[in-house]
Formats: C-alpha cells, sequence, structure tokens
C-alpha cells in the first residue's frame, strides 16, 4: 500500500483560506479523499473518484460530477463544489497543485490502471450483512 498526500490551499471566498491534503492510497485505487482541517470536519473527508479530479481538470467553465462532489476550471483555479444534507459549499484550490497530485499518483497506478477485487469487496459487504 502507497499514500500520495498534498497540502492544498482551499479558498473559500474574501480573506477566507484553509488548509486541506489530497490523499490517494493504492489500496482505494479509484478514490481520492479531500481532507479538510480539523476545525471543519477533518474526521469527514469528502472521498470522489479520483477519475472526476481528472476530468474536472479538463472541464473548463463545464462543471463534471453531480453528487456531493463536482468541479469546474476557471483558468488557472479549480472550483471544487460539495453538498452535503441539502447545504452546497463551493472553494477553489490551484489547479497546479491538483494537476501535480494527480500526476504523483499516477506514477503509482496509472490512469485506467485501477484494478478492484469485485470478489473480496462483496465478500466484505456480505460478511458485514450478518
Amino acid at each position: 500500500m502507497t499514500v500520495v498526500e498534498r497540502s492544498v490551499v482551499l479558498f473559500l471566498g474574501g480573506p477566507y483560506v484553509v488548509d486541506a491534503v489530497l490523499r490517494y492510497d493504492t489500496a482505494e485505487p479509484l478514490a481520492v479523499s479531500l481532507i479538510p482541517p480539523a476545525t471543519f470536519g477533518g474526521d469527514n473527508p469528502w472521498q470522489f473518484a479520483r477519475s472526476l479530479l481528472a476530468d474536472g481538470l479538463k472541464a473548463d467553465a463545464h462543471i463534471v460530477g453531480a453528487g456531493a462532489v463536482s468541479f469546474h476550471r476557471h483558468g488557472p483555479r479549480l472550483v471544487v463544489r460539495l453538498r452535503a444534507r441539502g447545504v452546497c459549499g463551493e472553494a477553489w484550490m490551484c489547479s497546479a497543485d491538483a494537476e501535480l497530485f494527480l500526476r504523483d499518483t499516477y506514477r503509482f497506478v496509472p490512469a485506467g490502471a485501477e484494478v478492484v477485487d469485485l470478489g473480496a469487496e462483496l465478500a466484505a459487504i456480505v460478511g458485514g450483512a450478518r
């Protein structure tokens, strides 16, 4: 198991900024986490598909993602929209930081080479339901 982390600054509007972490674990090759600081719910990271982050970086002014997390690129900014329990918040980070993070993750698991053992995943779900 290899973990890739990159610190990013989330700009919340006006003078408000928070430090966050983008995290990738090769044990979960399809997922990326955005971990806010503890004061903003750091124990509840936002998890989304790594491919969603990559697509968001390509989609200039076009929103990618329809669930709890969506992205769109606005020049040098990557806009992140987070939704939970009927509330929506928006922040942005530097696109270059997200691009460097993705590049680092691709060194360990190239795009399209993610492998998930569906049998083991299903067994864990069924076994946990007993």
